[in-house]
């Protein structure tokens, strides 16, 4: 039997109210989704207030604090995220009379993470190594509060620490796997003349770690790191002899043009 004219738009009535339904129904659920910043948030107050939970504990059995090792990590780390909830949760430790020499540590830790947060980028840089050592099975605290500072030198534009935190998402990766965040980091930071992340570009192209390999790319950043001083003579040399006369003729472009090629993605032709 044959479909008319008026079966079509009723058909066509009913698929976009179901469309209409789905997306509203999608949209309301994602609106409803707590944020990364909440969880994380909700995350810190629960682990202050059980913090607080067992000072208070001690402090009304024994007449002391307890403040361990592990508290001291915890409150370093919590601090370091959010000074403004750790000083919210020090009011509350104030107003259940906890001693004055436990109230101190949170005001030590406080105006150890604003300083950090506001500081020389490389000193968080240099703390994350320390922090990184002092990390072991049984205290892995440390080791967070490593890769918060690198996060953090890396977010205001400490080149060693963005090279470094642009390594480490490359590190688990398969030989293939792309990650945008960690070769864009490489990509700028190899533009901006620092040389260890041309050398690592240039050897992600040549031998295709978590990128395709690509003799022209690794040409552009052996290119770049002779540029600003590398000894890269030899390779520039084997690459050459490599590439079509189209791809020198792109390369060249790319260096007139003073902006870096793209990563080259797997499974597409640059």
């Amino acid at each position: 039997m044959p479909i008319n004219s008026v079966q079509l738009k009723i058909a066509a009535m009913i698929l976009i109210r179901l469309c209409l339904a789905i997306f509203l129904g999608l949209a309301g659920w994602a609106t409803s989704q707590p944020s990364e910043a909440a969880n994380r948030d909700t995350d810190i107050t629960r682990g202050l207030d059980s913090m607080l939970a067992t000072a208070h504990f001690y402090w009304q059995r024994r007449g002391r604090h307890n403040y361990s090792q592990e508290m001291s990590d915890d409150l370093r780390y919590f601090a370091l995220q959010s000074p403004k909830l750790v000083r919210m949760e020090r009011l509350k430790a104030e107003a259940a009379g906890l001693e004055p020499a436990f109230l101190e540590k949170f005001d030590a830790m406080i105006a150890w993470a604003e300083n950090l947060r506001a500081g020389d980028p490389k000193i968080a840089y240099d703390l994350s190594h320390t922090y990184a050592k002092l990390a072991t099975k049984s205290r892995r605290t440390p080791k967070h509060i490593a890769l918060y500072l690198l996060w953090m030198a890396s977010k205001n534009g400490y080149a060693p620490a963005r090279y470094e935190d642009a390594q480490s998402m490359l590190k688990k990766l398969r030989r293939l796997h792309y990650n945008p965040v960690g070769l864009q980091y490489l990509r700028q930071l190899g533009h901006d003349g620092f040389r260890p992340a041309q050398i690592n570009l240039f050897e992600r192209y040549w031998d295709g770690q978590a990128v395709l390999r690509d003799n022209a790319r690794a040409l552009y950043w052996a290119l770049r790191a002779k540029a600003d001083g590398e000894a890269m003579d030899q390779d520039i040399l084997m690459l050459q002899s490599r590439l079509t006369a189209d791809d020198r003729e792109e390369v060249h472009a790319w260096l007139a043009a003073g902006k870096p090629p793209l990563p080259q993605l797997p499974g597409k032709a640059h």
